[in-house]
């Protein structure tokens, strides 16, 4: 009976984040061309040949490429054409959900960025450790022995495959992968090997990087630059704070009050009051809670400052820039990045100096923290 429980790649999270940042390269890359070009159209005046079309040929491809070649390069490169087809298909979704084909259908926007954003939540899922049974193991391991057929296999990859081999072979479930484990245990032993290769250009840059953070971001700078980000992303919410308790100020009644709203925030199309209503609210929310996250840090109170800062960047990316989105469109692209690089600077600040723990723990701490396998 054939086993269906599917096994997930080792580098699917990997891949997944290529695709991510083809993904929103392309629908941002597109959005700024026609910006600056005019909007432009390949055709005449009978045919029309939409980049949708184009973004269906590149998933076509990277579909070809995966189902052909079993070089792990290609997944790569299948990674890179998928996303980007997807932003050129997903970025004329107006026209799909139109009867007049509204390229600038007010909820195209959003639709855009709740796809990129459910990526995005799929792909750091992925990304999360998991423990892998006996078989999960051996697809690991069949797929990097390819090394040894493609002659690129060194001493460290041997001895990773090795130890992984070892583990497989204690956890084997049946005779049949007893016997396979240790012919590939054989095979990874006898295999010839390869000086180790040099850092590629990626490598060299993080390494680069990596020092360059290390002199110039000490953890009181980097906590002042993430006090300032928070207090710059936080002041809007603020300014609209101020803005409508001066306008219930002048307001003489609740009916007053909703009436200056609505001529303020919704006088376009009354219809998008609430959203609006919600909009504003939440605008508010999240300024004030970005305010005490900038004071908490400012005062070293970096466990709850770094608490109230998550979650309020991942509010401010799910929910309030989603429906800013609808109301202003793709101007609040470089708001989300923005809002993005703060997050990441909260993470790298997080990983470097909130986890006293596991830099000065010793190794038999942390093989204790360690879950045991059987």
């Amino acid at each position: 009976m054939f086993r269906t429980r599917p096994i997930q790649r080792v580098d699917a999270a990997a891949l997944w984040m290529i695709m991510l940042i083809a993904f929103g390269v392309s629908v941002v890359g597109t959005r700024l061309y026609l910006e600056a070009a005019g909007y432009p159209q390949i055709g005449n005046g009978t045919l029309h040949i939409a980049h949708v079309l184009w973004g269906g040929l590149l998933q076509f491809i990277a579909l070809c490429v995966f189902l052909t070649y079993a070089n792990r390069w290609t997944r790569v490169v299948s990674a890179l054409l998928g996303g980007a087809g997807v932003g050129l298909f997903i970025d004329e979704v107006g026209k799909f959900i139109t009867q007049n084909n509204d390229y600038f259908f007010p909820f195209a926007a959003p639709i855009i960025y709740a796809v990129l954003l459910l990526t995005a939540v799929l792909t750091f899922h992925l990304r999360r450790t998991r423990p892998r049974d006996s078989r999960a193991n051996l697809y690991w391991i069949l797929d990097q022995l390819k090394d040894v057929i493609d002659q690129d296999f060194d001493a460290h990859e041997r001895d990773t495959v090795i130890a992984a081999l070892r583990g497989a072979l204690a956890r084997a479930e049946s005779d049949s992968e007893r016997q396979l484990t240790e012919a590939l245990i054989t095979l990874a032993e006898r295999a010839p090997v390869i000086a180790p290769p040099k850092p590629n250009l990626f490598q060299r840059l993080y390494a680069a990087l990596t020092r360059l953070e290390a002199r110039l971001l000490s953890q009181r700078r980097l906590r002042w630059l993430l006090v300032a980000g928070f207090l710059l992303i936080g002041m809007g919410g603020v300014l609209v704070l101020l803005t409508v308790a001066s306008f219930y100020g002048v307001a003489t009644d609740l009916d007053q009050f909703l009436t200056v709203l609505i001529v303020e925030f919704a006088s376009t199309s009354p219809q998008r009051f609430q959203w609006g209503l919600v909009h504003v609210v939440l605008t508010m929310i999240t300024g004030l809670m970005c305010t005490a996250t900038a004071v908490l840090l400012a005062l070293r109170r970096d466990a709850a400052g770094i608490s109230l800062g998550r979650l309020t960047l991942i509010l401010e990316l799910t929910v309030v820039n989603l429906l800013a989105f609808y109301f202003r469109q793709f101007a609040m692209i470089f708001a989300t990045l923005n809002v993005l690089i703060l997050l990441l600077g909260v993470e790298r600040y997080r990983a470097r100096f909130y986890q006293p723990v596991l830099k000065t723990a010793s190794i038999d701490d942390v093989r204790k923290r360690l879950p045991t396998s059987n």
